[in-house]
């Protein structure tokens, strides 16, 4: 349950399942490309150990670092440094799933090699619009998650492939620009009831999409209006899900 990490030039690779490594050395971090936290515990407090560990990333200032990897899953509010963007430029995986967070650093934009971002089941409601600069992005997982429009249609043309928990509001879905990723194979939308018609009509314009999960409810859960004629001559959809009053 206490664990010090014997001295050594090279670690690579981490997975902990109750953060009982204690980091003694800046060997221990320098050529770290991947840490996996299996924490099974909930706590009442932020992890400070992991924090203290990003915070020793993070200042190594212009150096470069090599984690790819970072998945904290289960980890009760883990602290997530502001420059995360800044100097963790490696980063192709971030697993923030069962964290509690709250919210997500604006530098989480600023990572160019990023692929995958897991945020199901935090307490995050809006990411930053800085999510779609990131061209290099394929899987983004949320719960209910509103995020700001792209720029631009410049600035949007990713090749986003999953996108789940997008939240579209009563504004029209054209507003926030979620017709501009057609590289989508699945996602997974929870609309307004007044925008459901128009939802429908965007969504059906995404001609590479094979899986969709579509929902309409009031914020107590209750089923809403869905509109599907929109869907009638899509042909490409392989897996359907539906939560509403069609």
């Amino acid at each position: 349950s206490d664990c010090t990490l014997a001295d050594s030039p090279i670690i690579r690779r981490i997975a902990d399942q109750f953060f009982g490594v204690t980091f003694t050395s800046e060997s221990h971090t320098q050529n770290l490309c991947s840490y996996v936290s299996f924490e099974t515990e909930k706590q009442v407090t932020s992890n400070t150990k992991i924090g203290k560990l990003l915070n020793s990333l993070v200042n190594k200032g212009k150096s470069f670092v090599p984690l790819k990897v970072l998945d904290l899953e289960g980890v009760y509010k883990p602290w997530l440094p502001e420059k995360l963007g800044q100097y963790l430029k490696n980063l192709r995986y971030i697993g923030l799933r069962w964290t509690g967070l709250k919210s997500c650093p604006e530098s989480i934009g600023d990572l160019p090699c990023l692929e995958t971002l897991d945020l199901k089941y935090t307490n995050i409601t809006t990411l930053p619009g800085s999510i779609w600069k990131e061209k290099n992005l394929r899987h983004l997982f949320m719960n209910e998650v509103s995020i700001a429009k792209p720029s631009s249609k410049e600035s949007s043309r990713t090749n986003l492939q999953t996108l789940m928990g997008l939240l579209l509001g009563a504004k029209d879905p054209y507003e926030y620009g979620a017709d501009w990723f057609t590289s989508l194979r699945k996602l997974g939308v929870s609309c307004h009831p007044k925008s459901a018609e128009e939802s429908a009509k965007c969504i059906s314009g995404l001609d590479k999409l094979q899986s969709l999960r579509l929902r309409s409810k009031d914020r107590f859960g209750q089923p809403l209006d869905l509109e599907l004629s929109p869907f009638k001559d899509h042909q490409s959809i392989l897996n359907l899900y539906l939560f509403g009053v069609i």
